[in-house]
């Protein structure tokens, strides 16, 4: 469930006889809140023809499949951005949870390393190092 900022006007806007204070400048979408001016450049009135080649289709579907976006969507993100960002899936947040676990665990060590010494810790600093680096290279092979 996604909550919606709404902004409160500097000085009371004149009620345009609908009953909101609001339509005139703000509308909420299905997406969010927007100025009519940002609806406007929203309209995407230009349609474009592209051939592709069938491997360049497949590169296409791969893009929109990693990215969760439409077709049209991805390729607007390569003008705009130059990338397409990849969707985190089920399995990468189930790694970043456990480096984030580990990142606990780590500030429990540098605790204990303030209190006891380093060298009480030492062992269990190196296995953690171990722990953290397995778990960056799971998230670097699946890409």
């Amino acid at each position: 469930m996604s909550a919606y900022y709404i902004p409160r006007p500097l000085a009371p806007q004149k009620d345009e006889g609908n009953g909101s204070r609001w339509s005139r400048t703000f509308q909420i979408t299905s997406i969010g809140l927007f100025t009519k001016k940002q609806i406007e450049q929203m309209k995407k009135n230009n349609i474009i023809t592209l051939r592709l080649t069938d491997d360049e289709l497949g590169w296409l579907g791969a893009l929109c499949r990693r990215s969760r976006q439409s077709k049209s969507e991805t390729i607007r993100s390569l003008i705009m951005n130059g990338t397409v960002r990849e969707r985190i899936n089920k399995e990468h947040l189930a790694v970043i949870r456990q480096l984030i676990g580990e990142s606990t665990n780590l500030n429990q060590l540098a605790r204990q390393a303030n209190t006891y010494g380093f060298f009480a810790v030492a062992d269990k600093c190196e296995n953690m190092a171990k722990a953290v680096s397995q778990l960056i290279n799971r998230l670097k092979d699946d890409r």
